[in-house]
């Protein structure tokens, strides 16, 4: 025969000096876990209770109650299994309360971790007398009627602002909260992802140009080797010549050569040769002067008043071209 909730406390609260004892000494503490629990189960008889090994964070092993049952938040939302864990220093200290599922928990739940831990307002604010395991799974079910544990669900709307509970104002301003700090935390991973894109674009570029750079340095020796070698076979070249060849044996010999070459044979010559280069000179100013009145550097008046100059002064260098060739036909 099964054991009604009162009976299954009052033996689990009443066996001591056994290796399954329960880990709660204090007989007033034992009272007020009773009391609770019972008032749990009035509230929402679904639940049921057992008692089992838990061990903690830093790896102590106690035995504990616990209660276990699904929560009915939406008619739309599966059931909520959730299990209480009745610590060893309660009322004093909060329960321990875990969403229990294959179902993988919602990414960034403000009030649940994935490994299914309840972290919510409540539990953190937990202080005896003021706090219960009724009142803590009744704010479950607020909670994850807003939050759903698995998937977003459109819930009941909060109640206004002027009439809600401290601690239901608190839940908002923390479910609010977390959605902001989610929503920045992912941009400020987006643009960390861009600037780490651009970081290893720079950083490319900057192999690019060091290589580039190492490149021009090793264009810039085989240059300087090629004038020093060229400046060797020159100077070679020229010991060879002052060797076999004695009359280029002064430094300016060759220039002095060179001028000769285009030194006019006789006056009339030398004549011809300056009135052809003026008459040059004077083409490739005109024809300077005609780009930049095209491209407007010079107004039409400037423009004409020099061509004028100019044409009157190829008009002499033209006529002594005339002359020296007449001249030239009388020799």
């Amino acid at each position: 025969m099964s054991l009604s909730p009162s009976q299954f406390l009052a033996v689990a609260l009443s066996s001591a000096n056994t290796s399954f004892a329960l880990s709660y000494s204090d007989p007033d503490q034992r009272w007020v876990i009773r009391k609770h629990l019972l008032l749990l189960l009035q509230e929402y008889p679904s639940f049921s209770l057992s008692t089992e090994s838990f061990t903690h964070d830093n790896g102590t092993t106690v035995w504990l109650l616990n209660a276990g049952g699904h929560l009915h938040v939406s008619g739309s939302a599966p059931r909520i299994h959730v299990m209480i864990w009745v610590h060893e220093d309660y009322p004093y200290v909060a329960p321990k309360v875990f969403v229990v599922s294959e179902n993988p928990i919602n990414k960034n739940h403000p009030f649940v971790k994935p490994c299914g831990s309840v972290v919510s307002t409540y539990v953190r604010t937990w202080e005896y007398p003021g706090s219960n395991l009724k009142d803590l799974v009744h704010n479950l079910v607020k909670l994850f009627s807003h939050h759903h544990p698995f998937f977003t669900i459109p819930g009941p709307k909060l109640s206004h602002p002027t009439l809600a509970s401290r601690r239901e104002a608190m839940d908002r301003l923390v479910g609010s909260l977390y959605s902001d700090v989610v929503a920045i935390n992912d941009d400020a991973r987006e643009e960390l992802e861009q600037l780490g894109a651009l970081q290893s674009e720079m950083v490319k570029r900057s192999d690019i140009a060091t290589s580039m750079v190492i490149s021009l340095e090793h264009e810039k020796l085989n240059l300087k080797k090629a004038v020093s070698d060229l400046a060797t076979d020159a100077d070679t070249l020229m010991n060879w010549l002052k060797v076999h060849h004695p009359k280029f044996g002064a430094p300016d010999s060759v220039n002095e050569m060179a001028e000769k070459a285009f030194e006019a044979a006789d006056e009339v010559s030398g004549l011809v040769m300056e009135a052809l280069a003026a008459d040059g000179a004077v083409e490739d100013v005109i024809y300077a002067l005609e780009k930049g009145l095209e491209e407007s550097v010079l107004g039409p008046e400037v423009y004409v008043k020099q061509v004028r100059s100019l044409a009157r002064e190829q008009f002499h260098h033209k006529e002594m071209l005339l002359r020296c060739s007449r001249q030239d036909n009388l020799v």
